[in-house]
């Protein structure tokens, strides 16, 4: 199946789902650093939990200074632990305009995935890490996350690729 036809049936499969609640997805944000980008998705995070937005920024950015959390091709996947929290928290942030995040492969960051988890979730972060970096394999994934501008076709081509993961930003 081409890219084409690819999103043209994720556009057509929305148009039935266009009563889903607002999910967690940011389109065409305008910032042009790293660190306002990871603001936002704290900001996003906090209307979903009963934590306060510095406690989540603050996690969020101690997992990255002890690395970037880019993984290449314009992805990055700035995610942090929360003690006593509930359930995992997951955002989706499509930037205007790419910014550095301090990639290995010096690709600029237009798509973010952001992620708060429970402390004690070791084997969900992992899988939810691993299923994200699995988009930036994928060039039709890609395709539709740059190309398209409405946070729902998005959710609901999330929701079909990786259930779990769009359950998250609900």
């Amino acid at each position: 199946m081409s890219i084409a036809s690819t999103s043209k049936s994720v556009i057509q499969d929305t148009k039935a789902h266009s009563l889903s609640p607002n999910p967690l997805i940011t389109i065409d944000l305008d910032v042009h650093s790293k660190k306002r980008t990871i603001e936002h998705v704290a900001s996003l995070i906090s209307t979903r939990c009963d934590f306060c937005i510095n406690d989540i920024l603050e996690s969020l950015i101690l997992r990255e200074r002890l690395g970037s959390t880019a993984i290449g091709s314009g992805i990055a996947i700035p995610h942090g632990r929360l003690a006593h929290l509930d359930k995992a928290i997951a955002t989706l942030v499509l930037l205007k305009e790419p910014v550095d995040f301090d990639a290995a492969d010096k690709m600029p960051v237009r798509i973010v995935f952001g992620l708060i988890i429970p402390e004690d979730q070791s084997e969900q972060h992992l899988t939810l890490l691993r299923s994200i970096a699995s988009i930036a394999q994928d060039p039709t994934a890609l395709h539709i996350l740059n190309s398209n501008k409405d946070a729902h076709v998005i959710f609901h081509w999330l929701k079909n690729r990786n259930p779990e993961l769009a359950s998250l930003m609900l």
